[in-house]
C-alpha cells in the first residue's frame, strides 16, 4: 500500500517494491516525456518501466554513489 502525505498542497504517495514499479511503469506508459529523479537503480530498470521506448523523451537523473 501507499502511505499518502500532502506537502505545499500536493499529494504524495510514497511506494516501494512492486507498488512503486507498478505505478512507475503506468505514468511512464501514459506519459509523453518522462522526467525522474531516482536514489538507487536496479538492473535493467531503465528496460523494465518501458523508459528505453521513450528514446530521447526521457530523462532520468540518478545517484549512482553509494555511501560515503
Amino acid at each position: 500500500g501507499a502511505n499518502r502525505e500532502h506537502c505545499f498542497g500536493v499529494a504524495m504517495k510514497f511506494l516501494n517494491g512492486r507498488d512503486a514499479t507498478a505505478e512507475i511503469k503506468k505514468h511512464v506508459g501514459e506519459s509523453k516525456v518522462v522526467r525522474m529523479a531516482v536514489a538507487f537503480w536496479g538492473e535493467d530498470a531503465a528496460k523494465d518501466l518501458g523508459l528505453l521506448k521513450k528514446g530521447e523523451a526521457a530523462a532520468v537523473i540518478c545517484n549512482l554513489k553509494m555511501g560515503n
